[in-house]
């Protein structure tokens, strides 16, 4: 998925609860947990979910994929 979605969408579309005071984007919250820049392969696991960075452009999240601890991914 696009790294720029609104972690309100995420969570609305996966009925997850992922933090959304701090950011606007996925990426963004991605950004924010690693607390550094992210790097292709980074993961972060949050609310039953893992999110795996596929594609970066400079500081930002431009690919990842989101898979969900019963199997839902995207």
């Amino acid at each position: 998925m696009d790294g720029r979605i609104p972690i309100t969408e995420v969570n609305e579309h996966f009925e997850l609860d992922l933090p959304h005071e701090d950011f606007d984007t996925i990426g963004g919250f991605i950004l924010g947990s690693l607390g550094r820049p992210p790097e292709v392969g980074d993961t972060v696991d949050a609310d039953g979910a893992t999110l795996n960075v596929k594609s970066v452009d400079g500081p930002r999240v431009s690919v990842l994929t989101l898979r969900r601890e019963d199997g839902a991914s995207r």
